[in-house]
């Protein structure tokens, strides 16, 4: 899959698989979203919460983040054709006054996805400087 140019590596491509699996197998995002007319089970779509190409100093060396701070967001909360007043594409200050902000939102995601038993493949220092 390219995203603007960029290929994913088989690592961001394997844990892009593993968050598309925990949005459907577990009950985060109807706990996030639910109370929202948006929420419809399993339509979705995989938002890159800081972009794909983000780059962050980890213990002084630049790595590339963006394809590692993905989270699942309901269509009509992601889709820029989507008219939804909580759209965080096309209104993310709405989104983050309703959901809290993206990155604390993709925070509560990892631990989330810890409490259910799944491995996180990159370390608390890597975590750190995606939401720092």
């Amino acid at each position: 899959m390219i995203s603007k140019g960029h290929y994913k590596t088989a690592f961001e491509k394997e844990w892009l698989e593993t968050v598309v699996e925990f949005a459907t197998e577990s009950s985060w995002l109807e706990n996030k979203y639910g109370q929202c007319r948006a929420f419809e089970s399993h339509n979705f779509e995989v938002d890159h919460i800081i972009g794909a190409k983000a780059k962050r100093k980890i213990i002084g060396v630049s790595c590339r983040v963006g394809e590692l701070a993905i989270m699942p967001i309901p269509f009509a909360l992601h889709n820029v054709i989507s008219k939804h007043p909580y759209n965080r594409t096309t209104q993310p200050g709405r989104y983050r006054k309703k959901f809290g902000h993206e990155k604390q939102v993709w925070l509560e995601m990892i631990r989330a996805m810890q409490n259910e038993g799944y491995e996180i493949p990159f370390n608390e220092e890597t975590i750190q400087s995606i939401i720092g």
